[in-house]
């Protein structure tokens, strides 16, 4: 991929370099995003290990459905009470050693899952989990904005977004097959060792240069950002969004296996496969798709119209087939319904963090992103998996559960639309005084 220095980071323009400290500093955009989408990779494949081995889990150790999906919120508590707080402590702190810091932690808990014994303990690892990305997906995105031209930046993000799908559907296939051969808590020692081991590269990134010194609270930025209506409508949005899709990529291995009568192993790599392939091409095409169509843009709010239009209308598209995904009782039927729906869903991962960053002045951008997934989870994915979990218990049928992803999913396109006629709004405003 060749992606272009920033103006701003032009002093990155060939390999690499040590620094006083004798490590090893990327230099160049390319490689800044090459690294930061590897490790975004194993970030996912630690994340959904669990969703594929679900079943055994709960089986071992004698969960109920509403407990299982606790174990997905766990995790998101932990995430989202650290996501803030890691975006404050980049204002101080450096950025490098927190994603270390958190990519360690996320690791290292992933292996500690495999040796819970009680619901209490896996409880307790997931969150610690948690805590561990939250510092990866709070900061990485900002190493993009600030060392990647923009006209290169929807097709950096993508790539780095597209590692999450990638990695879903690894986590998907590697959990389900290591379970099968060597059983359930090897999942967890194999996809938690390697990112252990790849947490001190992430040393290798270049430190951003900080801005002027900052004396606001976090308070203060958290009133500031709230005030910015696209942001605020946005990340409303999203949070509908993410609340069909967590819940979603959650319950759907066991849905497929329960509900359509396809073993374990099987639901959990058609479904990781279907995954990989969805947001791969989704995360591509929308990356292409908002740097072609931002390139006749100039201003901030013209560049936040083309990434809301695009989150909008590919999720209103996607939304009858995930419709029919639920409705229907083949699993050659499902599959066929929800490639193509993942395809239209995934399309607004890079539009739609790009979206988070712009609708923010630069100085409050860590902060966007901490907010941002903070509040995504906190109502959004946080109570879709024990939701479900809780309706399957009480009426016998996951199904009756899962139709509430659709419905999420209707509530995030209009707030996306509604997104976009205010930020068409704004830059009429700003237009007419010029």
């Amino acid at each position: 991929m060749g992606l272009a220095p920033p103006v701003s980071c032009a002093r990155f323009v060939d390999g690499a370099r040590a620094n006083r400290y004798g490590v090893l500093v990327l230099k160049t955009p390319g490689r800044v995003v090459g690294l930061l989408a590897l490790l975004n990779l194993v970030n996912y494949v630690d994340r959904y290990v669990l969703a594929a081995i679900l079943p055994r889990v709960k089986d071992e150790l004698g969960l109920t459905d509403a407990q299982s999906g606790w174990l997905q919120t766990a995790f998101l508590v932990g995430y989202l009470v650290a996501s803030p707080a890691f975006a404050v402590l980049a204002r101080t702190v450096s950025r490098r050693a927190l994603l270390a810091t958190g990519i360690f932690v996320f690791g290292a808990a992933t292996v500690a899952s495999g040796y819970a014994q009680s619901f209490a303990a896996m409880l307790l690892a997931r969150a610690v989990v948690g805590v561990g990305e939250a510092s990866y997906a709070a900061l990485a995105p900002t190493f993009i904005e600030e060392n990647v031209a923009p006209q290169s930046r929807g097709r950096a993000l993508a790539a780095f977004y597209v590692m999450a799908p990638v990695g879903a559907a690894l986590g998907f296939v590697l959990g389900a097959q290591i379970e099968k051969h060597l059983g359930w808590r090897s999942s967890f020692f194999m996809t938690g060792i390697p990112a252990v081991a790849l947490a001190l590269t992430s040393l290798t990134l270049p430190e951003p240069e900080r801005p002027a010194a900052d004396t606001s609270s976090a308070l203060d930025d958290m009133r500031a950002l709230l005030a910015l209506p696209v942001y605020r409508l946005n990340a409303l949005a999203y949070t509908a969004f993410t609340f069909a899709i967590g819940g979603f990529s959650y319950w759907a291995p066991t849905f497929v296996s329960r509900e359509l009568g396809v073993s374990m192993a099987k639901a959990a790599g058609s479904f990781g496969a279907a995954a990989g392939l969805g947001g791969l091409l989704g995360s591509v095409i929308g990356g292409v798709a908002y740097d072609r169509q931002r390139r006749s843009a100039q201003a901030g709010e013209q560049d936040l119209a083309v990434g809301l239009s695009l989150c909008a209308y590919t999720t209103l598209a996607a939304l009858p087939l995930v419709t029919a995904a639920f409705l229907y009782s083949s699993a050659t039927t499902f599959f066929l319904v929800v490639t193509p729906a993942l395809v239209l869903l995934f399309t607004s991962n890079a539009p739609v963090n790009a979206v988070i960053m712009r609708s923010a002045p630069p100085h409050l951008r860590p902060q966007a992103m901490g907010v941002t997934i903070a509040v995504i989870h906190l109502f959004g994915d946080l109570w879709s998996p024990p939701l479900v979990g809780f309706v399957s218990d009480r009426t016998g049928s996951l199904r009756t559960g899962c139709l509430a992803f659709p419905v999420s999913l209707l509530i995030a396109g209009l707030l996306w639309l509604r997104a976009l006629a205010e930020s068409r709004r704004l830059n009429a405003e700003s237009a007419a005084l010029k």
